[in-house]
């Protein structure tokens, strides 16, 4: 009797149903939340219907030249909706040898030896700014935008011994452009801007690193003023 007593103590007693009614006190805030959560998004969603979640996009005609010589760009981007208005967009590109380049190889020989391997990656962030165009990622946007490539092109005889000239492009810029969204989803997106970018170069081999003078490409690639024009395609998802 007295070892019933003590496990149904009064004070434990108390102290039971204080903790469950603070358990269920909780739970019932915690679905008070959801609720209102719940219906946040809800209206967000009737107030801003956004159609599309993202954009899968590339440019074909870096397929042929990249904005390093010599070089092709295989690049695919993916821009997806952040708020009614506004987007992200980043990018990967594997970077190889350009296949105009094999239009010349009978008459040069020497194109036949040269590689080219590298990476480019990109990132913006996109402010839609006419309403009445709909809802991002339709129609007039601003977007600060950064981009980074690397690539090391050498011969396939040179490439085996670590000898290659290695091209980096740093470059941040400010672009406006629109992009269009057709009936079936295709979309095409122009753009143009100003920025600053550093070019610059390098000739590696097994016993040093040497910068390159690239002043012989003109003020066009070597000074520090980006202009960028250019277009993308793809389809909204």
């Amino acid at each position: 009797m007295n070892r019933f007593k003590n496990r149904w103590d009064p004070m434990k007693v108390q102290v039971f149903f204080v903790l469950l009614l603070t358990c269920l006190a909780s739970i019932n805030l915690a679905n008070a939340q959801t609720d209102v959560s719940d219906s946040l998004m809800q209206r967000a969603s009737e107030e801003y219907p956004l159609k599309y979640a993202g954009v899968l996009k590339t440019n074909p005609l870096s397929m042929l030249w990249g904005s390093i010589p010599v070089t092709a760009e295989y690049m695919v981007l993916y821009e997806f909706v952040t708020s009614p208005q506004q987007a992200s967009q980043v990018g990967l590109s594997y970077i190889s040898k350009s296949p105009i380049l094999k239009l010349f190889e009978d008459t040069v020989p020497d194109l036949k030896l040269l590689t080219a391997n590298g990476v480019r990656l990109q990132i913006s962030h996109r402010f839609y700014l006419v309403k009445s165009r709909g809802f991002a990622p339709r129609g007039f946007y601003l977007a600060p935008h950064l981009s980074y490539a690397t690539v090391r092109i050498s011969t396939k005889h040179y490439r085996s011994r670590d000898v290659y000239i290695g091209v980096t492009q740093f470059n941040s810029n400010l672009l406006i452009g629109w992009q269009w969204i057709y009936d079936n989803n295709y979309t095409f997106d122009a753009f143009v801007g100003w920025g600053y970018k550093d070019n610059f170069a390098v000739e590696h081999d097994a016993q040093r690193t040497i910068s390159l003078n690239t002043d012989d490409f003109g003020a066009w690639y070597t000074g520090p003023l980006k202009f960028s024009f250019g277009f993308h395609i793809g389809i909204a998802l």
